[in-house]
């Protein structure tokens, strides 16, 4: 249960500097999809858009390609799947016309459904390897933390909190929100012993707040399933028609280079 989306930090620190460059080489000279920078911007930004498409589906998918777990993968793929399509909006000028505007808009829409997956993916419990939780997993892994935070609070002579849970959409969409309430309260039920037993009541606090976050994706899970199973049918026709007209515009831009 990673609660550090890193991959978002890195993939916004490297649009901030394709973004810099951009404009530092745009000062010079102007850029166009057809100057040397506007086309090495979109062969970047294509093959990075290759890279999101294939590598994370090879891992899932082909036992032979078996190097690095898959929640590595998908935040590689998600840097990318970020990065990638800035690059080729770059490259286009921000112009949406034709073949390869079609295809820009498509791609918009490819990353918000993306970032939609992402909300989604993260609503499902899964493994530290990336796979997907069993209910049977699930039910004891919450019964297993219930179990060590009543041990530690008896320890610590606390009286832990009933919490009234959300199930279905609620739990689902405003899942961030109950989690920092509950780390909130959590922290206050918790400040007096945290001088005296500092440890005990971060292993506390940590086994907490992983308890409710079982919890909510359990009371969430047919409704994450759901989601799930849905958005595959939208995203992946996007994916595939926006390369299909990636790959028409190139073939086009080349056949007229030549032709020329």
């Amino acid at each position: 249960m990673n609660r550090n989306p890193w991959e978002l930090l890195i993939a916004f620190v490297l649009i901030a500097f394709s973004a810099l460059i951009y404009w530092l080489i745009s000062q010079k000279q102007p850029v166009t999809p057809t100057s040397y920078a506007g086309i090495i911007l979109g062969v970047l930004g294509f093959l990075l858009m290759l890279k999101t498409e294939l590598v994370y589906t090879l891992r899932k998918k082909l036992r032979a390609f078996r190097w690095g777990r898959p929640s590595f993968w998908l935040k590689f793929h998600i840097i990318t799947g970020l990065l990638g399509p800035f690059l080729i909006l770059l490259h286009s000028g921000w112009k949406f016309q034709g073949v390869a505007g079609t295809a820009a808009l498509l791609l918009l829409l490819v990353v918000l459904s993306g970032m939609i997956g992402r909300y989604i993916y993260t609503a499902t419990p899964r493994t530290i390897e990336g796979g997907t939780l069993s209910e049977s997993q699930l039910q004891s892994g919450i019964e297993r933390l219930e179990l060590q935070s009543e041990q530690l609070a008896q320890e610590l002579g606390i009286q832990l909190p009933v919490e009234k849970i959300p199930i279905g959409w609620q739990a689902f969409l405003f899942r961030g929100f109950y989690r920092w309430r509950y780390g909130r309260r959590i922290r206050k039920l918790t400040y007096r012993v945290s001088r005296s037993q500092p440890k005990l009541t971060q292993n506390m606090r940590r086994l907490l707040l992983q308890h409710y976050q079982l919890t909510l994706q359990a009371r969430s899970l047919e409704v994450t399933r759901d989601l799930l199973a849905y958005w595959h049918v939208v995203h992946v026709p996007l994916g595939l028609t926006m390369f299909t007209l990636a790959i028409v515009h190139i073939g086009g831009s080349l056949y007229y280079s030549w032709r020329s």
